[in-house]
């Protein structure tokens, strides 16, 4: 009896060394801890920037700010990212009239392709510092990313500025990706003051197209933004021009924080009013945005 029990124990073994280790279904994530040395952490590497991410199966470069001058798309649904700005235009004929203006913003991914923003900017131009407006911006985007070409999102936004007049702007946002690793942008915008004597509009048109450098770290770019101002009653003489080109360089030291870097470079001039020559000079102006995903 002894002899057969050992007979059917010796079967069994030879039958399971055949057909290999069997582990439970729900073991392979404590498998591949078992397999990490001592001592050492496993860390995800983030998504690639061409990954699909989020409810919208947009890529991971457009979740979040990569063009200053430039907006794309909708941040993720349920995303919260902070940001803060700081612009420094400089008139190369007066540098006397450096204008420094920082913002702060607060991105909602509000789900339902829909974005709110809610921005505060200042400015110290002449020795004068001061809140230069509060804002608030919605968006929505029409459809999923890659359904209609372009990806075209619907910007409004309501700004009141520290003159107390108020303005709304309408902006139609485009981008979208030329070939791995490469990526676009273009906006056009109408902005108006709402009420007062001039009832000043602004007309700006922007570009922009980056390359991958090193996958979800760094990339480099150029972006392009044309801006024109006129006021009644002499609408299409224009008081304000302004045109800039320049680098742009994104950075992530960390996988929820981005530096955003463009150096612009171009012609601008403004006057007081529309039978005024219109001086036109060179002007820089470098931004830089800051950004953390909360």
């Amino acid at each position: 009896m002894t002899n057969a029990v050992i007979a059917v124990v010796v079967a069994s073994t030879g039958a399971a060394f055949a057909q290999g280790p069997v582990q439970p279904a729900d073991s392979a994530a404590e498998h591949d801890a078992a397999v990490v040395p001592a001592g050492q952490t496993v860390v995800n590497a983030p998504p690639s920037d061409d990954a699909a991410v989020g409810d919208y199966r947009q890529p991971n470069w457009s979740a979040r700010r990569r063009f200053p001058t430039t907006r794309v798309y909708v941040v993720p649904a349920n995303a919260v990212i902070f940001e803060y700005w700081t612009e420094v235009n400089t008139p190369f004929s007066a540098p006397e009239d450096t204008r420094v203006r920082s913002l702060f913003e607060l991105e909602l991914g509000l789900g339902h392709h829909l974005q709110l923003d809610i921005y505060l900017r200042t400015q110290f131009q002449n020795a004068v510092f001061e809140l230069e407006s509060e804002r608030v911006e919605l968006r929505w985007a029409f459809a999923d990313w890659g359904v209609v070409p372009g990806n075209p999102t619907l910007y409004v936004e309501w700004l009141r500025s520290n003159s107390g007049v108020m303005s709304g702007e309408v902006k139609l946002l485009l981008g979208g990706n030329l070939a791995p690793g490469w990526y676009w942008g273009a906006n056009a915008s109408f902005e108006r003051e709402l009420w007062g004597p001039t009832q000043a509009n602004e007309y700006r048109v922007t570009g922009a197209v980056a390359h991958t450098l090193i996958d979800a770290k760094a990339s480099l770019g150029a972006e392009l933004q044309a801006t024109l101002v006129d006021a009644r009653p002499h609408r299409g003489a224009f008081t304000q021009l302004e045109v800039l080109l320049g680098p742009s360089l994104q950075y992530r030291p960390l996988p929820r924080v981005t530096l955003n870097l463009v150096w612009l470079f171009g012609v601008g001039g403004e006057r007081a009013a529309a039978a005024d020559p219109l001086p036109v000079g060179a002007v820089m102006q470098p931004m830089l945005v800051m950004a953390a995903q909360l």
